[in-house]
């Protein structure tokens, strides 16, 4: 979570949540949804977000749970 993201962290979360409907709904029918991450963006935002690089090897760095530090 980040301070004054809550608009783009809400928004993220709503396509990756769609994604998996689609999937489910249509997948039988060859639809397929896939939500791309574009990479790093130098916008005022991105520029505030951790690095999740610096989360290596952390309990919050695990296959269950995206990067907190």
């Amino acid at each position: 979570m980040t301070p004054t993201a809550s608009d783009y962290q809400t928004s993220k979360h709503a396509i990756n949540r769609l994604c998996e409907f689609v999937n489910v709904d249509h997948g039988n029918d060859g639809v397929k949804c896939f939500a791309i991450h574009p990479g790093g963006v130098p916008t005022a935002i991105g520029k505030n977000m951790p690095d999740i690089r610096s989360c290596a090897g952390t309990a919050a760095n695990s296959a269950n749970a995206p990067p907190r530090c």
